[in-house]
């Protein structure tokens, strides 16, 4: 799994479907989202970008005044990261100091 095979599976569904929603969350992910370190959550069998649409909708629903739900582009962005399971911090990298449990006995 790499993040070019993550790049590629969120291509193939905004050529597949077409939607201008589709679209515009996907070059998202593509340039800001999608990096080493998560592009396994973007290979998930059942995660698209329409269950990520899913998950909006109901999340509008919820703050919904008179039917109509809104949200920020940051808040919209922010439940589809959290539907595919992309926390907002990336992991710490490694200081490359290499530590033996011996060292601590």
């Amino acid at each position: 799994m790499s993040k070019q095979d993550a790049i590629d599976r969120i291509n193939a569904e905004i050529d597949k479907d077409k939607s201008n929603y589709v679209k515009c969350v996907g070059e998202h992910l593509i340039k800001n989202v999608i990096n080493d370190f998560n592009c396994h959550l973007f290979l998930q069998e059942d995660k698209t970008l329409k269950g990520s649409l899913d998950a909006m909708r109901k999340e509008a629903q919820k703050v919904a005044v008179s039917s109509v739900g809104v949200f920020t582009p940051e808040e919209g962005f922010k439940i589809v990261c959290d539907y595919y399971g992309v926390c907002a911090e990336e992991p710490q990298k490694a200081s490359g100091k290499v530590v033996s449990l011996l060292d601590f006995m």
